[in-house]
């Protein structure tokens, strides 16, 4: 993974689509990568990808923008170049551009574009994904440390919208004091009561932007209503020890309303260690969106 900050600057140049689909090398410059002053800047760039997909579940290479403003930012008229010395035309002495359509950046979000070679220049509505973060009311956490009789695994978080969600599990092996260790915080997406349910059925990734050790494992899973919690449908993810870097789940199709996971049901983010895994876990989210489509 390749990650690239500048401070933006009005006509956005990096590498382009080719008409197959595949992004050119970034050319890295000692001079800022673009022009003028829009309040957005390219948080990563990712040309060997094996793990995001675009809406036509291809794997192409692709650029994140990250709008840091306190209001919305729209990207139509920027152009998506491979040579920073032209600003015209389609081609240009083998220079390949690509011009943004209507493409709105939220207050401190983030957007990804794939280099698709599709020529999609409009962000499709965000009617199918969802900011896991902004809609939570909350979180909370639980051990065995505190139950009775007490187990010594141990669960912390802080949660804000604004900043998210982090947290510190330490899983304990209770051998000789329960058959059990559970050290758990979870993420109420809705509403405290388990009635209050988010439907993301609508999506086919969760993507988590933050931070998480190299190597370590964190199992989440999707609590609905109907299966108890540790039951729930769930993943691992690896951390890569990478500051601020993007974590994938790819989301089941299922869509009958009896499937598992039912995604229209969720009400929940379970995080803890995976099963039979004791130690300490340490993640921070800022970012958690369940989401569809991109720019192609």
């Amino acid at each position: 993974m390749k990650k690239v900050y500048y401070c933006i600057v009005a006509i956005i140049i990096l590498s382009a689509c080719s008409d197959g689909g595949k992004a050119n090398d970034v050319q890295e410059e000692e001079n800022p990568l673009f022009k003028g002053n829009p309040p957005v800047y390219i948080s990563e760039i990712y040309l060997a990808n094996a793990d995001l997909k675009d809406e036509f579940g291809n794997n192409p290479a692709w650029v994140e923008f990250f709008n840091p403003a306190d209001t919305l930012f729209n990207l139509k008229g920027f152009t998506l170049s491979d040579n920073i010395s032209s600003t015209t035309g389609s081609t240009l002495n083998g220079a390949v551009f690509w011009t943004f359509g209507d493409v709105e950046i939220l207050p401190h979000s983030y957007t990804i574009v794939f280099f698709s070679g599709r020529n999609k220049p409009n962000l499709t509505p965000a009617t199918d994904s969802s900011d896991l973060i902004k809609n939570a009311v909350g979180a909370w956490s639980w051990a065995d440390g505190e139950g009775d009789p007490k187990g010594n695994s141990t669960a912390k978080f802080n949660f804000s919208k604004t900043t998210g969600l982090n947290g510190t599990l330490n899983s304990a092996d209770n051998f000789g004091i329960l058959n059990y260790s559970s050290a758990v915080i979870m993420l109420k997406l809705s509403g405290w009561d388990n009635s209050n349910i988010l439907n993301i059925s609508n999506a086919n990734q969760i993507l988590l932007r933050g931070n998480l050790a190299k190597n370590s494992k964190l199992e989440i899973r999707l609590a609905q209503n109907g299966v108890e919690e540790w039951k729930a449908w769930a993943t691992n993810i690896k951390g890569s020890g990478i500051e601020n870097d993007l974590y994938v789940i790819d989301l089941p199709s299922n869509t009958l309303p009896n499937s598992f996971p039912n995604l229209a049901d969720i009400y929940g983010l379970r995080f803890a260690n995976p099963q039979n895994v004791f130690g300490e876990i340490k993640f921070s989210f800022n970012s958690i969106v369940a989401q569809k489509s991109a720019v192609s």
